[in-house]
């Protein structure tokens, strides 16, 4: 076939700029060359249909609706109770209301929330709005360990530390990125990974208040050898360990109960439910 040349933009060709419509100058081949005069002729009705249909395919992407998506954001007993919030919804899309006004006006109107319980969400989202996104997904990935779900927190963790380093946020906030995969580790015995990420922690930030759950995963996961030697690394660290010796004693004391069957057998039963 036709060796495809491509498309050129050449709009002071007299055939386009004197057109009061879109156009387009289709060449099909070169006069002076036997060989494609040859092959226009054999393949007339062919060029024909293909310049046709790629005017409609144009027409038609041009007509082309957007498609739409529908949003329930309520169910209603009474068409007057959906017909307000539709009104409020619309009015806030008229003056050009923000994301944040949008969802506080059906958190309204649910009724689920007490006022005090508003107030706080109304300042959570004022907070994420004036977040980078690099805080945002910060929040999130705090929210995700806060809320037990550790595997996915860790994951936002991690895709934050990927990225290409923003030196825009605080100079401390990737310490606090480490501190959060510190505990996500931890919460799931993973005590050497823990202790790194808390060691980073620490490094960038200097905040003595990391010491103590670096200590406490690498009490968890170094032999009795390593761990004393560890502890002659650092002024701190023997009175550090010390306090978290005594605050494990205080809660082991404050744990004791008498293990018997019928616990041990309520115990499994209700793990097993938290399994299935």
């Amino acid at each position: 076939g036709f060796r495809n040349l491509g498309i050129k933009e050449r709009p002071g060709l007299v055939v386009l700029r004197r057109t009061q419509m879109p156009a387009v100058l289709v060449e099909a081949g070169f006069l002076d060359n036997a060989k494609d005069n040859q092959m226009f002729d054999q393949n007339f009705d062919a060029i024909a249909q293909a310049i046709a249909d790629g005017v409609l395919e144009t027409i038609r992407q041009e007509n082309e609706e957007p498609e739409y998506y529908q949003i329930q954001v309520g169910a209603f007993p009474d068409q007057a109770a959906a017909d307000r919030l539709a009104g409020q919804l619309r009015d806030v899309i008229r003056l050009h209301g923000s994301i944040e006004k949008f969802v506080l006006t059906i958190l309204k109107d649910s009724r689920i929330y007490r006022d005090t319980e508003m107030i706080r969400i109304q300042n959570v989202l004022e907070r994420l709005r004036n977040q980078k996104d690099i805080e945002r997904q910060k929040y999130k990935g705090d929210n995700l360990l806060e809320s037990g779900e550790i595997e996915e927190a860790i994951l936002v963790y991690q895709a934050i530390l990927n990225q290409e380093k923003d030196e825009s946020v605080d100079a401390k906030f990737y310490g606090r990125i480490y501190a959060g995969l510190g505990a996500a580790y931890g919460r799931l015995f993973l005590y050497q990974e823990s202790a790194r990420m808390f060691d980073r922690a620490y490094q960038i930030c200097e905040d003595p208040n990391l010491l103590k759950p670096y200590l406490y995963a690498s009490y968890k996961y170094m032999s009795l050898e390593e761990y004393h030697i560890l502890l002659t690394k650092h002024e701190n660290y023997v009175e550090i360990n010390a306090r978290m010796r005594q605050e494990m004693e205080d809660i082991r004391n404050g744990m004791q109960l008498e293990l018997n069957d019928v616990l041990l057998e309520k115990w499994k039963r209700q793990y097993r439910r938290s399994h299935i």
